[in-house]
């Protein structure tokens, strides 16, 4: 038995999420979204990534969108996320802490990984609340965006 569950409020996915269907290797019990994943080459199916892992699992592939529980350990058909952009700390990593090499590979896969501050939303309030400072290397800039929970998203930069 597979039991997918998708929770809504301070989800994985911040905006412009794109999935694809692949075979994943999962163990017995529960895969967490946000599981980084790497492709086997072995089995040429996902399976969680592993820093400097052998047969391909240490080469970052996807993210899990969804988190998953498993009856027993097998391959399964899922929608893994190839692309938008993330919550940087709900990404997990078989290898411990999320570093920056594994941030950089994301970004270089089309997924962006977001500091997000989630503002204690309720269930009946729309959107999300995020501040932030972000610099180009020219000065500082001041950085925020508002999210109106459908998918869409507001973003400014002001100069300061």
């Amino acid at each position: 038995m597979l039991n997918i569950t998708n929770a809504k409020i301070a989800g994985l996915a911040v905006y412009s999420p794109v999935y694809s269907e692949e075979i994943v290797t999962l163990d017995q019990g529960v895969t967490l979204r946000g599981t980084i994943l790497a492709r086997s080459t072995t089995t040429n199916k996902l399976v969680p990534y592993v820093k400097n892992g052998a047969d391909g699992n240490g080469v970052i592939n996807s993210v899990m969108g969804f988190t998953v529980t498993t009856d027993t350990a097998g391959d399964y058909k899922l929608d893994v996320l190839i692309g938008g952009v993330i919550r940087r700390g709900k990404l997990i990593s078989g290898s411990g802490d999320v570093g920056l090499d594994e941030i950089d590979r994301l970004r270089s896969l089309g997924i962006v990984a977001k500091i997000v501050l989630q503002m204690s939303r309720q269930d009946n309030q729309i959107g999300d609340f995020e501040s932030y400072n972000v610099s180009d290397g020219s000065g500082g800039f001041l950085s925020y965006g508002v999210s109106d929970g459908s998918g869409g998203f507001l973003s400014y930069c002001v100069k300061i």
